[in-house]
């Protein structure tokens, strides 16, 4: 038992040897004549154990494999593979027998057609697809069409030991199979118990899946036992007791068989299945705080890797093929971190892992960046069906012929994340102008390892793909375009915009191969342009398809000289244009004109050329000189600091009356607030101001100057308790409590201090029974100088009253005394009485 345990463990040891995680393909159905196709797939796979993504067999034809080989030899490359998280597709293929000796788990991550997780199609010579050690195919159907030889999978394979579940629902085989079987062609080996791949007694399948647990727990062990991770540890901790009791030998642990066990439930990190990968950071109890794994590890796929894929990008601690929602990569940077999308708006980014056609292609216009791949392939300028799957249910859907001028939708495209591909055959266009803005091939998803495909198109003259400047990963093909010429003139372009250099032994980076003959393009005179470098080449017709120019760039094309008005040099051979502004400059702003156009604006030592002035300047000759800064944004005629002619022509704010001398008719000087705008006044030093809304010429507040009388005030006149009147001279105060400022104390108030340096003198008004006219001495009725309304005498002290008393009723018409008697009729009667006297005597 001990043998067999370390047996297990030095297989395992040579495994690990071996294992290399290698990324699948996503071509589909999709054709590439290369004759090479077999040394392309060799390249990829060889000695990988796991491949994320897509296993894709297809258009493997006679020509391809070597007649002194046997299918079985020419594809011992793949011996190694175990697992596939995607899915398998083997279609139309001319070889007859293909092992994976070695294969154990299809995952069915990704599913062809969106249902298919083995599709086989379309094989007419194909007798075995010899697969032993299968045991899972986790998530997905099996999909048979068209392979008239491939008897076995007619009754000898047992797809419930692959499917487990559901198995009449998981498996797709259509009529068109097994049309050349005879019952004897199904026949298996006689070990085999007549579940087998094939006739040969190497072919047959293994049952591992069922009773890894009890009676038969010792299968736990071999690499086909899938189960979930806790039955794996309970079986292996039985099998290491069961061990331990019959050769009483100290039991292994359960890490000794971990690189033993080949399905993990979640993640496997160094040949153990785990919970979690380390990630990149570890948290230190003693510092409280993270810092960097000792043994970091990026969670991809199903597994922890130290490093992700060079066609990956890296979120956190992730290998991702996308970043998340609201971060993006920057394609023109060397790293492939995702970062946060500057102001939280991110490039306009479509989504495409389809063939375009006239269906998708209406949602790619003003895309910048694709998501996936452009491919342009025959069948789609044809009317056509397509296939989709709505929970499981396959859809056939027609769609529309594309036509070539459909493909402008792609003019915006600058950046595609994984490969262009194009076949289109006699439906070609005459150039690939609509991917003119095209600059960036990522590659993170190749097509048999190309990232750039072009291939049989037929009318295809010229490639006018100028802005194509980098490829990160990926190889180059461009093959049997009969009418494509200028391509072989731009070899050495090709070597400089492939970022991933080709590694010693493989074949170059690049492959132009059958287009149209160099000599014949030459007698046509499909060549460079003369304004172009010869030794780099061109991408199409005309100056502005030249790789390098051989004097000068302007814009794009190139040119003999660079013209003197208008233009610059800004390096060797690049002439650009000045800004509208200049008539000759020595840059690319309105910063480097030498001379102007129309008007001259300085800006600190430099001048800089405007169509206009702008509302802060006014016209001086052909100068724009500034106005005062007192004009804010409502322009000026002139440099002056006041409204009107000559100067603002409005203020923000204003002092009334701050500008008799300037000319304006309105006598106001504009002002600056510093502050608070309600407390312009104060910050430009006008303390004896009040603020007031503005006018017509004031946008704000104005500054009027407050009364003579007040050295400060809120408002307009003298009042003390309405304006805030602040006296010069002297208060006077009233008896109504509205205080006001006067230069001296008035006919009406009498004084009561004198003015002295620091304060204003004080005057009380006098009694409201004094008469206004005349004034008072003093405070009281007694201090009056004549009365308004009537007057007492008390001890010869004249009394004003409101009105006289009832035991003195009458008062004196000429100074308001009141009298007991009617002083003026005793006058009139007596006066009466000398006028009868004298008249007697007479």
């Amino acid at each position: 038992m001990r043998k067999n345990i370390q047996s297990t463990l030095i297989e395992n040891d040579r495994r690990n040897n071996l294992r290399k995680f290698c990324s699948g393909s996503k071509n589909s159905r999709a054709e590439l004549q290369d004759f090479d196709r077999i040394d392309q797939l060799r390249r990829q796979y060889e000695n990988c154990t796991r491949i994320y993504g897509n296993l894709e067999i297809t258009h493997i034809q006679v020509e391809h494999l070597n007649e002194m080989k046997s299918p079985e030899k020419v594809f011992s490359f793949l011996d190694h593979i175990e697992q596939i998280t995607g899915y398998l597709l083997i279609y139309s293929n001319e070889f007859t027998n293909l092992t994976l000796k070695n294969l154990e788990i299809i995952w069915g991550d990704e599913r062809h057609d969106e249902i298919a997780a083995i599709h086989i199609v379309n094989n007419p010579l194909l007798k075995y697809i010899n697969m032993p050690k299968l045991r899972s195919v986790e998530r997905g159907t099996i999909v048979l069409s068209n392979n008239p030889y491939l008897c076995h999978w007619s009754g000898s394979v047992s797809f419930r030991e692959i499917l487990q579940e559901n198995v009449n629902g998981r498996v797709q085989i259509d009529e068109t199979n097994f049309d050349s079987c005879e019952k004897t062609d199904m026949l298996c080996a006689e070990d085999c118990n007549g579940r087998c791949w094939g006739p040969e007694p190497q072919m047959c399948q293994i049952f591992k899946s069922v009773k890894c647990i009890g009676k038969f727990v010792r299968q736990v062990v071999h690499p086909g036992c899938v189960l979930n991770q806790k039955m794996r540890q309970i079986a292996v901790m039985k099998l290491v007791l069961q061990d331990a009791m019959m050769k009483k030998a100290k039991p292994f642990v359960l890490e000794d068989f971990q690189e033993s066990l080949k399905a993990c439930a979640k993640l496997e990190q160094d040949s153990k299945c785990v919970e979690k990968c380390n990630g990149l950071t570890d948290y230190d109890r003693t510092r409280k705080m993270t810092v960097n794994h000792q043994s970091p590890r990026y969670t991809y796929d199903r597994y922890c890797v130290e490093r992700c894929p060079d066609e990956t990008l890296i979120q956190d601690d992730h290998c991702v093929i996308q970043c998340r929602e609201g971060f993006w990569h920057d394609p023109d940077k060397s790293s492939r971190i995702c970062e946060k999308c500057p102001n939280n708006v991110c490039p306009k980014t479509c989504k495409l892992e389809e063939a375009i056609d006239a269906n998708n292609i209406n949602s790619l216009w003003n895309c910048t960046v694709i998501e996936g791949h452009i491919q342009i392939l025959r069948h789609t300028f044809q009317e056509h069906i397509k296939f989709r799957s709505i929970n499981g249910e396959v859809i056939r859907e027609r769609i529309k012929a594309l036509t070539t001028n459909m493909l402008n939708a792609l003019s915006n495209v600058r950046v595609v994340t994984d490969f262009v591909d194009i076949q289109t055959q006699e439906f070609s266009p005459n150039s690939l102008n609509f991917l003119q803005n095209l600059a960036i091939i990522e590659g993170r998803t190749l097509i048999e390892g190309y990232a750039l495909t072009i291939y049989h198109n037929s009318n295809l003259a010229e490639l006018r793909l100028k802005s194509l400047k980098k490829i990160k990963n990926g190889q180059i093909y461009i093959g049997n375009n009969q009418k494509l010429c200028y391509v072989e003139t731009m070899h050495e372009y090709w070597s400089n915009i492939i970022t991933a250099k080709n590694l010693p032994n493989e074949k170059p980076m690049f492959r132009i191969v059958g287009n149209q003959n160099q000599t014949l393009c030459e007698q046509l005179n499909k060549t460079c342009d003369e304004s172009c470098d010869e030794s780099k080449g061109c991408w199409g017709s005309g100056p502005s398809m030249c790789v390098d120019c051989k004097n000068f760039d302007i814009g794009g094309y190139c040119t003999e000289t660079c013209p003197e008005i208008g233009y610059y040099k800004e390096s060797e051979k690049i002439c650009k244009k000045c800004d509208p502004q200049c008539f000759r400059c020595n840059g690319s702003s309105s910063l480097n004109c030498t001379e102007c156009k129309k008007f001259v604006l300085q800006q600190g030592e430099a001048i800089e050329c405007i169509n206009e002035c702008p509302i802060t300047h006014y016209r001086s000759a052909n100068y724009c000189l500034p106005c005062s800064s007192t004009c804010y944004h409502f322009g000026c005629t002139g440099n002056g600091d006041y409204a009107g002619e000559g100067g603002c022509n409005k203020c923000m704010h204003a002092q009334r009356g701050g500008c008799s001398t300037c000319g304006a008719s309105n006598n106001l000087r504009c002002l600056i607030a510093y502050g608070k705008a309600k407390d312009v006044c104060k910050d430009n030093n006008l303390t004896n101001y009040y603020t007031t809304s503005g006018n017509m010429f004031v946008e704000q507040f104005e500054c009027v100057e407050c009364d003579p009388q007040c050295s400060f005030c809120t408002g307009y006149g003298n009042s003390v308790n309405y304006h805030h009147c602040q006296c010069t001279n002297y208060l006077v105060k009233t008896h109504s409590h509205n205080d006001y400022c006067a230069e001296t104390c008035e006919i009406n108030t009498f004084l009561l201090s004198n003015k002295s340096t620091n304060y204003p003198g004080e005057c009380l008004q006098c009694d409201e029974r004094c008469d206004s006219a005349y004034g008072c001495t003093g405070h009281s009725a007694k201090h009056c100088i004549k009365c308004a309304k009537a007057a007492i005498m008390l001890d010869e002290t004249m009394v004003c009253l409101e009105e006289c008393p009832l035991n003195k009723p009458y008062q004196a018409y000429d100074d308001k005394t009141c009298y007991e008697f009617d002083k003026q009729a005793v006058a009139s009667k007596k006066l009466l009485f000398l006028l009868l006297l004298l008249e007697n005597n007479w």
